[in-house]
């Protein structure tokens, strides 16, 4: 996709304003709260390094911590990038591996009986796997949108489309290990009377990329209203380290490599972000194919996946229902 004039509206138009206003809102929520520090889970990706650094602006590298939650899964390349942003800043990191905690809840049993689902010879010994989202947009179902692909020993890959039953078992499992990360997240924020900062985009907040009582529960999201693009350009301004922002975004859930493109529409930063933009711009299927070249087949698709994506989201935004009280 070529660069085109609606570029201009998923970038900052002063990253420096942009991170000073970022760092006052947590500073005043920290004040408001009275928490004297803030607490970040890093992950070696640039959203949790932004974060990271927009908290030490706010408050200071002393009242902040970074906190790693490596498992059996995670790609050891995350910690080091993780474990680089907070020297970089003067940060303490703290390290918590929740592999023993997620196998006593069953996470890699019940994830690998599902696996075993979808590929009858699955070993999980053996073979590697991740999710991904189909590039095609193909299907009506969004639940069906999502395909499972094994990597063998010899980096053989092979992909098949998920029924519901093994992709909703996967993901849940899967969600045990965002839920175990906040909630040690809050222990270490606690035990500090210390704030928890989310780091989450637009996009994943929007469309409910997260989980619920998992990533998206922080006291403070300061990425929240910005699109991936605006905040690789705070990682500029912030001067976050080159190898996080060389480094392809990636979920590092899966006991396989997975970049988010592979999780989001199957679409790079730039062009998920102008999609985004000119959905919620109410621009018509003609013109974004017009302005960014796509086919108007892919775009009413990747439209109607949004539409779902926001409506399917839409639960995890909502309050707790309250049973009113009889006077």
């Amino acid at each position: 996709m070529s660069p085109t004039r609606w570029d201009k509206r998923i970038r900052l138009a002063d990253p420096a304003a942009t991170a000073a206003e970022l760092a006052q809102k947590l500073r005043a929520r920290s004040v408001e709260w009275r928490r004297r520090g803030i607490v970040v889970g890093v992950s070696g990706g640039v959203d949790s390094a932004v974060t990271l650094a927009l908290a030490a602006k706010a408050l200071g590298a002393r009242q902040v911590l970074a906190v790693l939650l490596p498992d059996r899964d995670s790609d050891p390349l995350s910690a080091e990038l993780g474990a680089l942003a907070a020297s970089r800043l003067g940060i303490d990191v703290a390290v918590h591996e929740i592999t023993p905690v997620l196998a006593a809840l069953g996470a890699y049993a019940d994830r690998d009986a599902a696996a075993a689902d979808v590929f009858e010879d699955y070993d999980p010994q053996r073979d590697r796997i991740r999710t991904e989202y189909l590039s095609d947009l193909d299907h009506r179902d969004a639940v069906a949108r999502f395909c499972l692909t094994r990597v063998a020993a010899d980096g053989a890959q092979e992909t098949r489309y998920m029924r519901p039953n093994p992709y909703l078992r996967i993901v849940a499992a899967t969600n045990l290990k965002q839920r175990t990360r906040m909630a040690v997240l809050y222990h270490e924020a606690e035990a500090r009377n210390w704030l928890v900062a989310g780091t989450a985009n637009r996009l994943e907040v929007e469309q409910g990329f997260f989980v619920k009582h998992g990533d998206g529960a922080a006291d403070a999201f300061p990425l929240s209203g910005l699109f991936k693009s605006q905040v690789y350009e705070l990682a500029a301004h912030l001067e976050v380290p080159g190898e996080i922002v060389a480094r392809p975004p990636t979920t590092d859930t899966y006991s396989a490599d997975q970049t988010q493109e592979q999780f989001f529409y199957g679409l790079p930063v730039r062009e998920t972000d102008l999609m985004w933009a000119a959905y919620l711009a109410g621009d018509s299927v003609a013109e974004i194919a017009i302005e960014t070249g796509v086919e108007e087949g892919v775009v009413q698709r990747l439209q109607a996946a949004f539409r779902r994506r926001v409506e399917l989201a839409d639960h995890l935004r909502e309050a707790p229902i309250s049973p009113s009280v009889a006077s």
